[in-house]
C-alpha cells in the first residue's frame, strides 16, 4: 500500500498517459503497513474495486493512450529496449523477431528462444560465419528480460 500523496501521484501520472485512473482507499486487512496513512492505492477506472475498497479520488484521462500514437519505430524501440539491445546485431533481431510476432500472434520472448535454438542448430548451416554472434546476442536478450511482464 502507499501513502494518499503517492497513490494520488500514480494516478495522475496514468491519467496523463491517458488511461482514467481512481486513488482508492484499501481496507483494513490490505494494509501492509497497518496505519491510516498507507491504506491507499490506485488502479485503472476500469477495474473492478475489491469488497470494502472505497474510491477516494477520480482523474479523468487528459491525455492519448501511447498505444494509439506510437508509430512503428517508437514499437520497435521499445522491445528494444525491454530485452536490452545494444548491438547491431541485436538491434536486427528484435526488428526480425517483432516481424516475425506480428505474422504469427507469438509473443516476443517465445519468438527470440525459437530464434536462439535456430541459430544454435540449423542456422550453424544457413548463415557459417554470423551464427554464432546471433546465438550469443538472442541468449544475452533472453537472460536480459527482467521479469514476466515483458515476455509478453
Amino acid at each position: 500500500m502507499m501513502t494518499l500523496e503517492e497513490s494520488r501521484g500514480h494516478a495522475i501520472a496514468l491519467a496523463a498517459a491517458g488511461y482514467a485512473a481512481v486513488v482508492i482507499h484499501a481496507p483494513e486487512w490490505r494494509d501492509d503497513w497497518d496505519d491510516e496513512a498507507h491504506a491507499y492505492t490506485y488502479q485503472p477506472a476500469e477495474a473492478t474495486t475489491a469488497a470494502g475498497e472505497s474510491i477516494v479520488e477520480r482523474y479523468p484521462a487528459v491525455g492519448t493512450p501511447a498505444y494509439l500514437t506510437a508509430t512503428a519505430a517508437d514499437v520497435l524501440r521499445g522491445w528494444q529496449e525491454a530485452y536490452g539491445a545494444r548491438t547491431p546485431v541485436e538491434r536486427e533481431l528484435i526488428a526480425e523477431c517483432h516481424q516475425r510476432s506480428q505474422e504469427t500472434g507469438l509473443t516476443m520472448f517465445v519468438i527470440l528462444a525459437e530464434a536462439e535454438r535456430y541459430w544454435r542448430s540449423a542456422g550453424r548451416a544457413a548463415e557459417p560465419r554470423r551464427w554464432r554472434a546471433r546465438a550469443a546476442a538472442c541468449r544475452r536478450m533472453l537472460d536480459h528480460t527482467p521479469s514476466e511482464e515483458t515476455r509478453t
